[in-house]
This record gives structure tokens, C-alpha cells and sequence, in this order.
């Protein structure tokens, strides 16, 4: 849900966080050699995410990671990864299996 600008936007209609839970969003990713690629999302909370699995049968809370630009990325082209800096781009879930 952030401003409307490459390198990757979602358009949002002004909707945050919360009130875009559920939706689904058109937008675009630029690739670093500035092809706009078009994409979709479905807009999820943690609690959608915790819920799913507490629903699958998880009853222990994963660790988790939010995943964002590195010094690597920054370090590699600062000019095309510095409008994500500060953005959590992905979510990465580790899960176990109940004994």
C-alpha cells in the first residue's frame, strides 16, 4: 500500500491496509532493465495468514520474517531498489508440523 510508482505499484484506490483486506489489486512490476510487467495480488493481513493456519491444524505460532531490500540490493543498482527501501516486499512463513 504504498505510493503509485515504479519500480512496483498496486493500484489501491486509496484503500489501506486494513481496509483493502481481501481485495484484489492490478499493478505493475518494473524489472531492473525497465520492462513494466503487469501483475495481480489479493491483499492479505497477518491475522488472514494466522487464521489460515490456526484453521490448518497449526496450533503454535511460525516465525516469521518480513522481507525487504538488503545491502546487496542496495549495493547492486541503489537507484532502482531505493523506492522499496524502508517496504516489506514479501513475507516468509517457517512452519512445523505438530507433534
Amino acid at each position: 500500500m504504498r505510493e503509485q510508482s515504479p519500480p512496483i505499484y498496486f493500484e489501491h484506490d486509496d484503500r489501506n491496509y486494513m481496509e483493502g483486506a481481501d481485495e484484489t489489486f492490478e499493478g505493475k512490476l518494473w524489472r531492473r532493465d525497465g520492462v513494466a510487467v503487469s501483475v495481480r495480488c489479493v491483499h492479505k493481513t497477518f491475522s488472514h495468514y494466522f487464521e489460515a493456519l490456526k484453521c490448518s491444524g497449526f496450533n503454535k505460532l511460525p516465525s516469521f520474517r518480513e522481507l525487504a531490500v538488503t545491502k546487496e540490493h542496495w549495493d547492486l543498482d541503489p537507484d532502482f531498489f531505493g523506492p522499496l527501501k524502508g517496504y516489506p516486499l514479501h513475507i516468509l512463513f517457517k512452519v512445523k508440523v505438530n507433534d
